[in-house]
């Protein structure tokens, strides 16, 4: 054999060596337990168990003609199905802990209408502390406490304001008194000043009505009481009507005027010479009125 003969043989088997290295990689791509070992070819994963159509119709049957679910039934229908016997005893383990959630929340239920009504039975054994304190502060008696409660009472604060109300109540009318008892003073002895004062003292309207006058004027005008002269219309008493006018001009343009001369007439038309000094006020309500003082100077 020639040295080229022997070349192109060695050719030809290199080359079926290749076809026969490229068929065994498609059929390894097509199949790939191809090539394997024995061991591992014949080893296989287990398939889950197909549900049973029969067992399922019977189930669906039970599921429809029960109004309950009809648990232990299907226990014993589907045991053996391993995929529906899990999803129950997952189905189990959920309701139990429902169940159990629901039970809590029961307790917690309980418990807290338990908590409302101990409280509301508080309130009202508290009120019942609370109503005669209440009560004297209506009748003017500031003299009744609370008694004081530990700081973690959830009624301390509301003992505490209603002591701290009563005591304030209590110095508010003190005050209130004193100042009642200081002005009944002043009057009277602004009464007993208008009753001996030896002028006439007088409180009159700018349209002209006497709303008040000492005894003193009374007499000095001759008439019997305080409530005859009342009646009578001021400018009556004058002499001159116009020095009337002019008393009251000048009061509204200056506010006050001082030994004002003018003739009042008596109550039996005898002409009497007077000073009157007078100052306009104006009351709360913002009425205006005159008061003033009149000196007989006929002597």
């Amino acid at each position: 054999m020639t040295q080229d003969a022997a070349k192109d043989k060695k050719g030809e088997r290199n080359s079926g060596k290749d076809r026969e290295s490229r068929v065994s990689e498609r059929n390894s791509a097509g199949n790939p337990q191809r090539g394997t070992s024995a061991a591992e070819g014949q080893t296989k994963s287990p398939k889950s168990q197909a549900p049973d159509p029969s067992k399922l119709k019977k189930l669906l049957d039970l599921i429809s003609s029960n109004k309950e679910y009809p648990v232990d039934e299907l226990k014993t229908l589907l045991e053996d199905q391993a995929w529906i016997k899990e999803f129950i005893e997952a189905f189990e383990k959920r309701d139990a802990a429902l169940q159990d959630r629901l039970e809590r929340e029961h307790n917690r239920a309980a418990r807290l209408k338990e908590e409302a009504q101990d409280f509301k039975r508080k309130i009202l054994a508290k009120l019942k502390d609370v109503t005669p304190l209440l009560e004297g502060v209506t009748k003017l008696d500031f003299s009744r406490r609370l008694e004081e409660l530990a700081r973690d009472d959830v009624f301390a604060q509301l003992y505490a304001g209603l002591n701290l109300m009563v005591e304030d109540l209590s110095a508010m009318f003190e005050e209130s008194e004193r100042r009642s008892e200081r002005l009944k003073y002043s009057e009277d002895r602004y009464r007993t000043l208008q009753a001996n004062i030896p002028v006439g003292i007088f409180r009159s309207t700018p349209e002209g009505k006497i709303l008040s006058a000492n005894p003193a004027l009374v007499k000095m005008l001759g008439y019997n009481s305080e409530k005859g002269l009342l009646k009578i219309p001021v400018i009556n008493l004058y002499a001159n009507p116009d020095r009337r006018r002019e008393f009251v001009k000048q009061l509204e343009s200056e506010g006050s005027v001082t030994d004002f001369e003018a003739e009042l007439l008596g109550k039996d038309g005898s002409k009497i010479r007077v000073w009157i000094s007078a100052t306009a006020v104006e009351d709360e309500s913002g009425e205006v009125h005159y008061d003033g003082i009149i000196e007989d100077i006929t002597k």
